[in-house]
């Protein structure tokens, strides 16, 4: 292979990297947010049943509802950095893009990105199991208040 055959595969095997984290980082935030629809959804409904006179009834409903709320504080948080994960995805690839059109010595800026991508998948994925953790948590206590 020529030089600068050899060149363009190597670069196009280092873009391919963020683009796989960018599509991974899609996929999660899909998911979220079909659970945060859902989410809202249902305090949609706890807060039409609210209409009921049944005291008892009516603080579950405060209690349930303000528990989905929390997990869809969660949600939204773990949506918007996967989002911002995508992002970041996306100009380390124009950083390393530009870098081998123009020759320009972009290796800092392209590593520094592709870290700040990392660190926002992280963090998205921190919010998404804190959201799961509080949604057990409230399983268990709905399931023992009806034992």
């Amino acid at each position: 292979m020529s030089d600068l055959t050899q060149l363009t595969l190597e670069n196009y095997e280092a873009i391919l990297a963020p683009f796989l984290m960018m599509t991974s980082a899609a996929t999660l935030a899909w998911a979220l947010q079909t659970r945060f629809s859902r989410i809202v959804q249902g305090i949609r409904t706890l807060v039409s049943d609210g209409s009921r006179d049944n005291i008892d009834y009516a603080s579950s409903l405060e209690k349930q509802i303000s528990n989905l709320k929390q997990r869809s504080l969660l949600l939204r948080n773990a949506i918007a950095t996967l989002y911002g994960s995508m992002c970041l995805s996306l100009l380390t690839a124009v950083l390393l893009a530009f870098a081998t059109i123009a020759d320009l010595p972009l290796a800092g800026a392209v590593i520094a990105t592709f870290l700040c991508s990392l660190v926002a998948l992280a963090s998205g994925l921190l919010y998404a199991l804190r959201e799961t953790t509080q949604h057990f948590v409230t399983l268990k206590e709905e399931v023992n208040n009806r034992s």
